[in-house]
């Protein structure tokens, strides 16, 4: 959990240099809204449930996604056929999930 929860943040991190200049504060204040989110994981995850802590940070990963790419710079039509293509792998992997519980 300890790999997962600082990789998002330190490969943001290192992704700034592909934001627009317009968008580099707003992707920051995101960026920094995960860091204050996943403080709480690195304070307290010594117990016997240690996600917990981290669980709100991990609801917040798709905004920060959404974020990098809406403020990255990827032309506007490329976002499009990315976030379709990412949409339909989405749906075929939920109807998978449906069909395996319905056998």
């Amino acid at each position: 959990f300890f790999l997962y929860s600082t990789f998002w943040g330190i490969f943001y991190f290192c992704l700034q240099r592909f934001i627009r200049r317009e968008y580099i504060e707003d992707f920051r204040v995101s960026l920094k809204i995960y860091y204050v989110l996943i403080m709480p994981f690195f304070a307290f995850a010594h117990g016997s449930l240690p996600s917990r802590f981290a669980f709100i940070a991990w609801l917040y990963l798709p905004i920060l996604h959404c974020s990098f790419v809406r403020c990255s710079k990827i032309k506007d039509y490329d976002i499009y056929y990315i976030s379709f293509i990412v949409f339909t792998i989405g749906v075929f992997n939920y109807l998978a999930v449906i069909l395996n519980f319905a056998r």
